[in-house]
Protein backbone atom coordinates (compact mmCIF):
# COMPACT_ATOMS: atom_id res chain seq x y z
CA UNK A 1 0.00 0.00 0.00
CA UNK A 2 2.74 2.61 0.80
CA UNK A 3 4.26 1.96 -2.63
CA UNK A 4 1.09 3.13 -4.36
CA UNK A 5 1.12 6.37 -2.37
CA UNK A 6 4.85 7.02 -2.87
CA UNK A 7 4.95 6.10 -6.61
CA UNK A 8 3.58 9.43 -7.99
CA UNK A 9 6.01 11.42 -5.87
CA UNK A 10 9.01 9.27 -6.89
CA UNK A 11 7.91 9.43 -10.55
CA UNK A 12 7.80 13.25 -10.35
CA UNK A 13 11.30 13.42 -8.81
CA UNK A 14 12.69 11.06 -11.47
CA UNK A 15 11.05 13.13 -14.24
CA UNK A 16 12.86 16.25 -12.96
CA UNK A 17 16.22 14.45 -13.39
CA UNK A 18 15.73 12.55 -16.69
CA UNK A 19 16.69 14.23 -19.97
CA UNK A 20 17.66 17.79 -20.78
CA UNK A 21 15.20 20.69 -20.96
CA UNK A 22 16.53 24.17 -21.74
CA UNK A 23 14.60 27.32 -22.63
CA UNK A 24 16.42 29.89 -24.73
CA UNK A 25 15.63 33.43 -25.82
CA UNK A 26 17.77 35.88 -27.74
CA UNK A 27 18.18 39.57 -28.46
CA UNK A 28 19.10 40.99 -31.88
CA UNK A 29 21.16 44.14 -32.35
CA UNK A 30 23.17 45.96 -35.01
CA UNK A 31 25.23 49.11 -35.28
CA UNK A 32 27.41 50.91 -37.82
CA UNK A 33 30.37 48.55 -37.79
CA UNK A 34 28.69 45.18 -37.16
CA UNK A 35 26.06 43.22 -39.01
CA UNK A 36 22.67 42.49 -37.50
CA UNK A 37 23.40 39.68 -35.07
CA UNK A 38 22.26 37.75 -32.05
CA UNK A 39 23.84 39.81 -29.28
CA UNK A 40 22.53 38.10 -26.14
CA UNK A 41 21.23 34.63 -25.41
CA UNK A 42 19.45 33.73 -22.18
CA UNK A 43 19.53 30.03 -21.31
CA UNK A 44 17.29 28.62 -18.58
CA UNK A 45 17.89 25.11 -17.21
CA UNK A 46 14.43 23.65 -16.56
CA UNK A 47 15.70 20.39 -15.06
CA UNK A 48 16.99 19.66 -11.58
CA UNK A 49 20.51 18.68 -12.71
CA UNK A 50 23.52 20.59 -14.14
CA UNK A 51 23.87 20.92 -17.91
CA UNK A 52 27.07 21.64 -19.86
CA UNK A 53 26.78 24.04 -22.82
CA UNK A 54 29.58 23.65 -25.37
CA UNK A 55 28.26 25.90 -28.15
CA UNK A 56 25.25 27.91 -29.32
CA UNK A 57 23.99 27.54 -32.89
CA UNK A 58 21.47 29.68 -34.77
CA UNK A 59 19.14 27.85 -37.16
CA UNK A 60 17.03 29.59 -39.81
CA UNK A 61 14.64 27.49 -41.79
CA UNK A 62 15.60 23.84 -42.17
CA UNK A 63 18.91 24.21 -43.95
CA UNK A 64 20.85 27.23 -42.65
CA UNK A 65 22.73 27.15 -39.37
CA UNK A 66 25.86 28.75 -37.97
CA UNK A 67 27.80 28.76 -34.76
CA UNK A 68 26.96 31.86 -32.71
CA UNK A 69 29.46 31.15 -29.94
CA UNK A 70 31.64 28.31 -28.70
CA UNK A 71 32.81 27.80 -25.11
CA UNK A 72 36.05 26.21 -23.98
CA UNK A 73 35.69 25.25 -21.16
CA UNK A 74 31.93 24.73 -21.44
CA UNK A 75 29.44 26.84 -19.51
CA UNK A 76 27.76 24.86 -16.74
CA UNK A 77 24.11 25.71 -16.09
CA UNK A 78 23.27 24.82 -12.51
CA UNK A 79 19.91 23.16 -11.76
CA UNK A 80 16.95 25.49 -12.38
CA UNK A 81 19.32 28.41 -13.10
CA UNK A 82 19.42 30.94 -15.92
CA UNK A 83 22.46 32.48 -17.57
CA UNK A 84 22.92 35.50 -19.85
CA UNK A 85 25.53 35.00 -22.57
CA UNK A 86 26.81 37.95 -24.59
CA UNK A 87 28.05 36.89 -28.02
CA UNK A 88 31.00 38.19 -30.01
CA UNK A 89 30.29 40.74 -32.76
CA UNK A 90 31.09 40.08 -36.41
CA UNK A 91 31.13 42.32 -39.48
CA UNK A 92 29.54 39.96 -42.05
CA UNK A 93 28.25 36.42 -42.52
CA UNK A 94 28.99 34.41 -45.66
CA UNK A 95 27.08 31.43 -47.01
CA UNK A 96 29.45 29.71 -49.43
CA UNK A 97 30.97 32.71 -51.27
CA UNK A 98 27.97 35.05 -50.98
CA UNK A 99 27.23 37.56 -48.24
CA UNK A 100 24.32 36.35 -46.10
CA UNK A 101 22.02 38.65 -44.13
CA UNK A 102 19.63 36.68 -41.91
CA UNK A 103 16.20 38.20 -41.43
CA UNK A 104 15.68 38.01 -37.68
CA UNK A 105 12.53 40.17 -37.89
CA UNK A 106 10.84 37.69 -40.25
CA UNK A 107 11.75 34.90 -37.82
CA UNK A 108 10.51 36.86 -34.77
CA UNK A 109 8.16 34.03 -33.85
CA UNK A 110 11.30 32.13 -32.84
CA UNK A 111 12.40 34.90 -30.50
CA UNK A 112 11.53 32.67 -27.55
CA UNK A 113 12.57 29.14 -28.34
CA UNK A 114 11.70 26.33 -25.99
CA UNK A 115 13.55 23.18 -26.87
CA UNK A 116 13.34 19.81 -25.18
CA UNK A 117 16.46 17.81 -25.91
CA UNK A 118 16.41 14.16 -24.86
Amino acid sequence: MPGIVIFPFSFYLAWKKIGIDVAASFTVCSDRITAERISEVVLVNLKDKPIAVFAIYAVIGDDISWEVDKFDPPIILKPLESSLIETKPYSELYLDAEKYEPDFILNAKNRYLYRNIS
